[in-house]
């Protein structure tokens, strides 16, 4: 929802694309799937279904299924793309800068999911989503030794996920205090 919501409020984006891996039939992706769809309808935005674009969670996946639909910048019918995972957003950068000659975020806003090292350290920085892994292995722990130890742990623990805004989608600043922990 805060992205969608970011991009249409913050950058007037209207037509936004989702590079999706629903093919891998994981959970994970259905839910990254269903909750771009539902964005959408929030912001009153159309779900349309040649905007969908298939990776496995891999560069190369979504790299050549870009090829495949997107064969010149006039085929090309989004003005920003949400990816999966990060390895997937930067092959969506690579794919519109390279093969057809845009810019991001000028042409296409980009965002990713994981917030991976090289999301801080690329060129043209990338905005994802921190899934707080370390602290979700904290938490772990936490609730592993409390079991050891016979006490009671909840059945479900949820973990909150930071969305970080880079250069990928239009901003020039950056929104990356107290998300990662090394």
């Amino acid at each position: 929802d805060e992205i969608i919501n970011h991009l249409v409020t913050e950058h007037h984006k209207t037509r936004i694309a989702f590079a999706s891996a629903h093919t891998t039939g994981s959970v994970e992706a259905f839910e990254r799937l269903d909750g771009y769809k539902k964005a959408l309808e929030k912001n009153g935005l159309s779900y349309d279904e040649s905007l969908i674009f298939d990776g496995v969670f891999t560069y190369q996946s979504i790299y050549s299924d870009l090829q495949e639909k997107l064969k010149t910048k006039e085929d090309v019918k989004f003005d920003a793309i949400l990816a999966a995972n990060d390895m997937m957003a930067f092959a969506c950068i690579d794919y519109i800068t390279g093969d057809l000659g845009m810019k991001v975020p000028e042409d296409v806003a980009v965002f990713g999911y994981d917030d991976i090292l090289q999301a801080e350290t690329a060129e043209t920085s990338l905005s994802t989503i921190n899934q707080q892994i370390y602290r979700q292995g904290q938490k772990a722990a936490e609730l592993a030794l409390k079991a050891c130890e016979n006490e009671d742990i909840p059945l479900v623990t949820e973990m909150n996920t930071k969305v970080i805004y880079r250069k990928s989608c239009g901003c020039t600043h950056t929104s990356t205090s107290d998300v990662r922990y090394f």
